[in-house]
């Protein structure tokens, strides 16, 4: 799951396995390992919230001000 706009930390976090991952501080900083999830900062601009709950219903957000948002994405 390579996309552009995402960060070059967080991809490499997500192509670490978990066992090695967790060594370090800062490939695992936004996992949540009871949950299984990533907290996700992004900026976004339109309506986000409904974008989501059609196409990813699973992701929660918590908007921010700014046009920012944290998401809590599944590990899958």
């Amino acid at each position: 799951m390579t996309n552009q706009k995402a960060e070059n930390l967080l991809n490499l976090a997500l192509e670490t396995p978990e066992s090695e991952r967790v060594r370090t501080e800062e490939l695992n900083v936004g996992y949540n390992p009871d949950r299984k999830t990533w907290e996700i900062i992004v900026k976004h601009s339109g309506k986000l919230r409904e974008r989501l709950r059609e196409q990813f219903p699973m992701v929660t957000m918590r908007e921010l001000l700014g046009d920012f948002a944290i998401l809590d994405v599944p590990e899958d």
